[in-house]
């Protein structure tokens, strides 16, 4: 054994005893977290010394434990000359223990893998939905949104197939809590975060602990540095990591993304595809942007966004004389008609019906 395992097993020890008696907000819960994200192998030996001690933790394995120490005095007292008959005996003993304490482990590695709660939560246009789980987390998803819910024994798995949640997690740091969705995984023990999946990226916003989010292949292997959150950080990354990127920390409100809750809608600084996406969740007509490529200018880089699914006759500009707005605005869920038709007055937008959709369209003679 390293000297490095010696050391994670000996700090799992410490964490272990130090957070049995510390308080849900005691100030060692977000340094304990960030130890625990910030290695699998720091994971791998707290769960481990956890197992040892609900072993401990039982009368009759204690009780078991005596009785396997007394009889191994008793056997040692009684040896006769018959030395090297019991010797071999011995080793035959161990192997046989080797070999059965595999067989366990084999076993206890599958029972660990089989599910105790599934469970799938779905939410239609302009539904909102609390769905509480057995650990007393709880999961309020946004309009459009559509969970599955999987936990075993060693930890508490959703994949979010799309929409937006806002997460309440219950502290266990035997069970991590674990989302995967898309080409993202996001990784907790008990926290508040909210991940809104949106068709060209996935924003994760932290209110409160430390949420670790990696980049995964389709494979669910991570391809790249884990990047770790904290309280009002906000992390994205894109849906088409073609670059196997971890994903970024980005310079925006985290409390907007919990705002659906109350009944409204923040964007900031946000794109028309975005807008037409989100408001999309609570309208009866779909909202669009029309399949035109147009640039979207910023202080950080230039994009050019397609959206193919949609044909219209709305005529097309070069992609160089348009500049996609940006626009930052508050927006009562019950009330989307309303920001529609005010829309045009504070950015350069169009707002046109046809076909039973909502088409939003850049405005070249207000450039």
């Amino acid at each position: 054994m390293t000297s490095t395992n010696n050391k994670i097993r000996k700090e799992a020890a410490m964490w272990f005893t130090r957070m049995q008696s510390a308080d849900a907000d005691h100030v060692d819960r977000s340094k304990f977290e960030q130890w625990l994200l910030s290695s699998d192998v720091h994971a791998q030996e707290y769960q481990a010394f956890a197992n040892m001690m609900d072993s401990f933790a039982d009368n009759d394995k204690l009780q078991s434990l005596a009785d396997t120490i007394q009889a191994n005095k008793q056997q040692r007292a009684s040896q006769t000359k018959a030395q090297r008959s019991n010797i071999m005996r011995g080793v035959l003993s161990i192997f046989a223990i080797a070999i059965t304490a595999l067989m366990v482990t084999q076993g206890w590695s599958q029972w660990q893998k089989q599910p105790v709660m599934q469970m799938a939560s779905t939410t239609s246009i302009g539904q909102t939905k609390v769905q509480k789980l057995e650990d007393g987390s709880q999961l309020t998803l946004n309009a459009n949104t559509n969970v599955n819910i999987t936990f075993y024994r060693n930890k508490r798995s959703v994949t979010l197939i799309k929409g937006e949640v806002v997460f309440d997690v219950a502290k266990d740091a035997s069970r991590p809590f674990v989302i995967d969705s898309g080409n993202t995984r996001v990784t907790v023990l008990g926290t508040r975060f909210a991940i809104n999946r949106l068709q060209n990226l996935m924003r994760i916003s932290v209110d409160h602990g430390t949420v670790k989010v990696d980049s995964i292949d389709v494979n669910g292997q991570v391809i790249a540095p884990s990047t770790l959150l904290n309280k009002g950080e906000v992390a994205e990354t894109y849906t088409d990591n073609a670059a196997n990127q971890p994903a970024k920390k980005v310079n925006r409100n985290a409390e907007g993304a919990f705002s659906f809750i109350n009944g409204y809608v923040s964007f900031e600084q946000a794109d028309l595809p975005e807008i037409a996406e989100t408001l999309s969740r609570y309208s009866k007509h779909p909202i669009t942007v029309p399949d035109s490529a147009f640039e979207q200018v910023d202080t950080h880089k230039t994009t050019v966004l397609n959206a193919p699914e949609l044909q219209t006759d709305v005529p097309q500009t070069p992609a160089s004389k348009i500049t996609a707005p940006k626009i930052t605005a508050i927006v009562q869920m019950n009330n989307i008609d309303g920001f529609l038709n005010l829309l045009p007055r504070i950015a350069s937008v169009e707002v046109k019906n046809a076909d039973n959709k909502t088409l939003l369209i850049v405005n070249k003679n207000h450039q």
